[in-house]
């Protein structure tokens, strides 16, 4: 009876300011609340206002517990058709709930391992386009290497060139010297 003066209140104002969740579950206390005490019709009546609410909510856990509660006050009512008949609608609802957590907790592991698909794909990408850098930078060190060796063979041939053309130069020089020399002694002759 304590726990029914407290929550009295709190449903009015739970219901005053709109706050669906808060009130549902005020309304599941007061029923057990009622039930507890074996105020059978009171206990009936927050069930059935319950099921109600939750069903205009469309939440169905709530809708699973009004369920619940009406199948054992009418249980121990004796009222076994209604008793019966709320049994069924509890295990209906609950196995929507199950299925509806299954579809949720599938989905979740399929986006999951959608997601690891992805990373893994994209660290395989991020490998692929490592390697083609690499192959890259090899690439163009090779040609930076090329390069250097057609600089180095260009100056090689031109140095060749030009002592060669010093040689042929100095030699020309030298036989026009010893030309000439042989003429200065022929004419001293």
């Amino acid at each position: 009876e304590n726990a029914l003066d407290l929550l009295e209140p709190d449903l009015e104002k739970s219901i005053e300011k709109r706050i669906k969740a808060q009130t549902m579950r005020i309304l599941l206390d007061m029923t057990r609340a009622h039930a507890g005490s074996r105020n059978f019709v009171r206990a009936s009546y927050y069930a059935h206002r319950l099921r109600n609410t939750a069903m205009e909510h469309k939440a169905k856990q709530y809708i699973r517990d009004a369920d619940w509660q009406l199948y054992l006050i009418n249980d121990m009512r004796r009222n076994s058709d209604s008793a019966y008949y709320y049994y069924k609608q509890f295990t209906t609802v609950k196995d929507e709930i199950a299925l509806d957590q299954f579809s949720k907790r599938l989905a979740i592991y399929k986006a999951a391992t959608e997601n690891e698909n992805q990373q893994a794909q994209i660290e395989l990408l991020n490998r692929e386009k490592l390697i083609r850098d690499q192959e890259l930078q090899l690439k163009e060190q090779q040609l930076k290497n090329e390069s250097n060796f057609r600089n180095i063979l260009f100056v090689g041939v031109v140095l060749f060139g030009l002592l060669g053309f010093i040689v042929f130069r100095n030699i020309t020089l030298k036989q026009k010297n010893e030309a000439h020399r042989r003429e200065l002694v022929e004419q001293e002759l």
